[in-house]
């Protein structure tokens, strides 16, 4: 729509200059009139074609014309990457070709502005806006009509930001414009009237709404036959108010109408159109017509497979991660429907969406850099290694801060390092997506995982979901809070649902048990080791009552549980929750931990090993001088991916955490040395171990293969809050905010304080983050031990899973993690370790090796009357593949 708006601009900037050559002008006016016909994929031709043929020698207009409607045309079809690509050009040329103030690049610039708002980076959005708009404002007095496009399009981003009253004075004004302005065209004013609607339906006021959206359908039909994808959303957003007002039959003729259109411009896998099948589907429950209803969730389904493992071939990571969070793959709607239709069909759908769905990215990322080793092809492992090596460039960036580089260059080079990685990464899963068997999205079914469940198990996938009731019809303003659902599947194939209750409830008990573990050393010590396990009893017993408690009736023939958990339930570890018989479930059952019951599928499959070398790393010195940095120049220093930074040392982001010098773990060398001990005797791995000096990072970077086993024992730090003092931090990676620490970190730590010029590389500063643990390759690896405090922590993003160390090592490739939730004394950390690893050499499972050795420890204290505390046994949790 915003490249419509200023089409006529465009062209008039550019037919001069293309009449010379006629084949480019030909193919530019024909693809412009497939564009506004919604004939995207022969706009991608015909534009293509002009680039690929006429490039060199065709005027700058023409190319930005060419580059505007590739974007534009990618933008409909919902190929963000595609579209930033295209997009980004058109604005950069159009900078090269006209400078900063020229009217030909408002179509740019505000086309590059509505992806970066479809992709919810609205403050970039808005700069780009307010850019147009001071183009716009000194162009000649009537030129009205393109300033009230431009005060539309910012109104969008208040709309986002949720500034309504702002947003709606604005849409009021340039409503006013174009209707007093004869030169105006129909679509500018229907697309205000459409978005008129649009706040009065998110204020609720449905009435309002509905006479909006029925005026602007009215000004389509007779004015603008041609714009048929305004048309199908208009009847799309008009449909949704009706279906508020209960106008059941109107509501569904236009979704029906919105779902014709759509799926003849845009195919049937196509976001848009899955979002008509849902609320199709909706209609369809609050109507009684389930068999309907069902119909319309597989569809949608299928829609949404088929479009991410197509959009997932193009994109980045991030660009992943930010498709999930505007077309979310897991329905609330077909949730609550589960919920109240017991047919096995619908709760299997249900459950098939969350085993997908689960954990998507995350699952799709790693796939990628299989599929890339395995082949052994060279330049997908140049490519790896070089991403790799950004992802490290990112972590010194931001962990030396922007306190003393100026802040534009900061934010500059930030930006660039991670467009250059976004790019990279799209260009891996584009190249790895070419070999036979890859997929984005699989689709597994319940049958899948019963046959993978041991038997006398079940599997327990949870979700934190926003429940939708088909008789009130609340919109999101007005929506219940958001709830845990628990989805149970026996080894016979049975799936019982269970509402564990209120999010908010049950995040804030969390809370407090984390309250509880921080202190309970401070209370043991003060008052008595009772006094401790009756506070956090208080709330481990009201936890078992939300988490636990409403199954465990079902439980009577089940010795073992699979938990995926989600949201916040992911920080508590369900064994030391507490009984009504004051026991802990992790005396009663086995518990095993998942990202998604998929998981489960792998576990038995032949995996590729790498013999039996076991790296043991103990004990840094953190105070080491690994590299004598010389003085460098300081105004800039080029990285090792080829881009100029401003080097100077900084006063380092991660300053809340890493306040002051570390002091060394000593007891780590003897729990390692102990760990040594075990695998010369049992003769099963062959153990080299890394003490003090020679606990460097370069380890971890330099394996000529993964080894079998890998244990690190050092401190480790977690963030929570972290924001640069200048406030140009711009979508940091959540991994940045978590490390572990080697030799030589405290010289790093204090250089990046005292501004001294001197600089060490990423490789050789003692930090490890776990951005850059994300990019090694430790495919093969049986097992990852992290004995440091909190490793098990990090920033929850519900689906995803929680991204710190647990997500970093899961992300190159290990078969099983073991991480600690709080922080374990030492003399029963080393114990613990000591006896997981004497019972795993012996012949049991990695779970089974775990919970017999914190058994071991609780029975131990209770018959010395001391040690009773899960802070002592319990702090240590499995993730990944227990057998």
């Amino acid at each position: 729509m915003l490249f419509q708006s200023y089409a006529a601009i465009i062209s008039s900037g550019v037919s001069a200059e293309v009449t010379d050559y006629n084949d480019a002008a030909e193919l530019i006016d024909r693809a412009t009139s497939c564009f506004y016909s919604g004939q995207f994929d022969s706009v991608i031709n015909l534009a293509g074609k002009v680039l690929d043929n006429y490039k060199a020698e065709a005027p700058g207009g023409a190319v930005l014309k060419a580059y505007s409607l590739l974007g534009a045309s990618y933008l409909y079809k919902g190929d963000n990457v595609n579209a930033e690509y295209y997009l980004n050009l058109n604005l950069e040329t159009g900078l090269e070709l006209y400078g900063t103030e020229d009217p030909r690049l408002i179509g740019p610039l505000n086309n590059l502005a509505a992806l970066y708002r479809n992709q919810g980076r609205f403050m970039q959005a808005k700069e780009l806006y307010n850019h147009a708009l001071l183009i716009i404002e000194k162009q000649p007095a009537d030129e009205q009509t393109y300033i009230a496009a431009c005060l539309s399009n910012l109104a969008s981003v208040h709309r986002n930001l949720g500034e309504f009253n702002q947003a709606e004075s604005l849409y009021t004004r340039a409503l006013e414009i174009v209707s007093n302005d004869p030169k105006a065209k129909s679509l500018d004013r229907v697309s205000i009237i459409n978005n008129l609607g649009s706040i009065a339906k998110t204020l609720s006021d449905y009435q309002r709404a509905e006479l909006y959206y029925r005026e602007a359908l009215e000004f389509c039909e007779k004015e603008m036959g041609n714009k048929r994808q305004l048309i199908a959303l208009i009847y799309s957003n008009l449909g949704e108010v009706l279906y508020y007002e209960n106008k059941y039959d109107d509501a569904e003729k236009s979704f029906l109408r919105a779902l014709s259109i759509r799926e003849e411009l845009l195919g049937e896998q196509h976001p848009d159109v899955a979002l008509c099948h849902d609320k199709l589907a909706e209609i369809c429950i609050s109507t009684g017509r389930k068999q309907e209803a069902l119909d319309h969730f597989i569809n949608s389904r299928q829609s949404k497979k088929s479009f991410i493992n197509y959009v997932f071939t193009y994109a980045s990571e991030e660009q992943k991660l930010r498709y999930v969070k505007n077309y979310p793959y897991i329905n609330n709607a077909l949730l609550s429907f589960a919920q109240i239709d017991t047919s096995y069909q619908v709760r299997a759908l249900a459950m098939e969406m969350l085993l997908d769905g689960k954990g998507l990215v995350l699952e799709a990322s790693l796939s990628t850099r299989k599929a890339a080793y395995y082949t052994s092809d060279k330049s997908l492992l140049s490519k790896l290694e070089h991403l790799k090596q950004l992802g490290e460039n990112i972590a010194e960036l931001i962990l030396s801060g922007s306190a003393v580089m100026q802040s534009d260059r900061y934010k500059d080079s930030l930006e660039i390092l991670t467009h250059v990685k976004e790019k990279e990464e799209a260009e891996l899963s584009r190249e790895v997506s070419q070999f036979a068997g890859f997929a984005a999205l699989r689709g597994i079914s319940v049958k899948d995982v019963v046959q993978a469940l041991p038997k006398r198990s079940v599997l327990w996938e949870i979700v934190k979901y926003d429940p939708v009731d088909f008789t009130k019809h609340l919109d999101n303003n007005e929506s219940e809070s958001e709830r845990y659902l628990l989805f149970q599947l026996t080894d016979q194939g049975e799936i019982s649902i269970f509402d564990l209750g209120d999010a908010g409830r049950i995040e804030n008990l969390i809370e407090a048990y984390q309250r509880e573990l921080l202190s309970t050393q401070h209370t043991i010590i003060n008052h008595s080791e009772a006094k401790a396990i009756q506070q956090l009893n208080e709330v481990t017993d009201r936890l078992h009552e939300l988490l636990f408690a409403p199954m465990e009736s079902t439980l009577y023939n089940v010795n073992r549980v699979f938990i995926s958990p989600d949201g916040a339930i992911n920080l508590i570890p369900y064994q030391i929750l507490t009984t009504p018989d004051k026991k802990y479930i992790i005396e009663k059952y086995e518990i095993d931990y998942l990202l998604s019951g998929r998981d489960m599928l792998e576990f038995d499959r032949e995996k590729e090993t790498h013999g039996n070398k076991a790296v043991l790393i103990a004990d840094p010195d953190f105070d080491a001088d690994l590299v004598t940095s010389e003085k460098r120049d300081k105004s800039t220093m080029e990285d090792k991916s080829g881009i100029l930074l401003n080097k100077h040392s900084h006063q380092p982001l991660m300053g809340t955490c890493l306040k002051k010098p570390l002091g060394r773990v000593f007891s780590t060398h003897r729990e390692c040395q102990s760990v040594e001990k075990l695998f010369v005797e049992s003769e099963i791995f062959e153990p080299v171990l890394y003490r003090g000096a020679e606990s460097s990072e370069i380890i971890m970077r330099t394996f000529t293969e993964p080894p079998a086993v890998l244990h690190i024992a050092t401190h480790a730090y977690f963030c929570t809050g972290v924001a640069s003092n200048d406030e140009v931090i711009i979508d940091e990676n959540p991994l940045i905010y978590s490390g572990l620490l080697f030799a030589g970190a405290n010289r790093s730590i204090m250089r990046m304080r005292e501004s001294d010029g001197a600089r060490i590389t990423s490789s050789q500063d003692g930090i490890l983050t776990s951005l850059e643990v994300s990019g090694l390759n430790l495919m093969g690896t049986e097992l990852v031990v992290l004995s440091a405090c909190q490793t098990g922590l990090g920033k929850v993003v519900s689906g995803e899973g929680v991204f710190g160390f647990r997500r970093a090592f899961q992300h190159t490739g290990v078969n099983s993690l073991i991480m600690s939730m709080w922080d374990i004394p030492d003399h029963e950390t080393v114990d613990l370790i000591q006896k997981f690893y004497r019972y795993w050499i012996s012949g049991d499972t990695k779970s089974k090796s775990l919970r017999k050795a914190s058994l071991e420890m609780l029975n131990t204290g209770r018959k010395s009357n001391a040690n009773m505390h899960p802070l002592f046994w319990s702090g240590l949790i499995l993730i990944g593949n227990p057998n």
